[in-house]
């Protein structure tokens, strides 16, 4: 989701209209999840939600899997990564959802709410 919305801001796309859009559409993207990360993605400091430091063991313990069993699976090992940053950058007691910041700080597209927020 942290990639789609960074994606929509450097076309040019405005986050809270696409998020508004998916999230009213009866489509496949409208996903339980999504209508409730995106939101918060879209937070400064997103507060609700899973908290990322047990998110990011789940992943580090699903990389370590992998890696033993010998396996390259590129989503596993960015997943975890992206969590091993997250939790560098000192965001393991927030939400899930604060992995935006990581994504916004390795593309330097930032996509944090632009209207009727923070």
């Amino acid at each position: 989701i942290a990639e789609a919305l960074t994606l929509l801001v450097a076309d040019g796309g405005d986050p809270d209209d696409f998020v508004a859009a998916v999230t009213a559409a009866d489509g496949p993207a409208s996903t339980a999840l999504f209508r409730f990360a995106a939101p918060h993605m879209l937070e400064a400091s997103p507060t609700a939600g899973e908290n990322l430091r047990m998110a990011a063991k789940d992943a580090l313990l699903a990389a370590g899997l992998a890696h033993e069993h010998g396996l390259d699976l590129d989503l596993v090992r960015d997943t975890a990564e992206l969590f091993r940053a997250a939790l560098g950058q000192g965001l393991a007691d927030g939400a899930a959802s604060a992995l935006a910041r990581v994504i916004e700080r390795r593309t330097g597209v930032r996509f944090v709410r632009t209207r009727g927020g923070e």
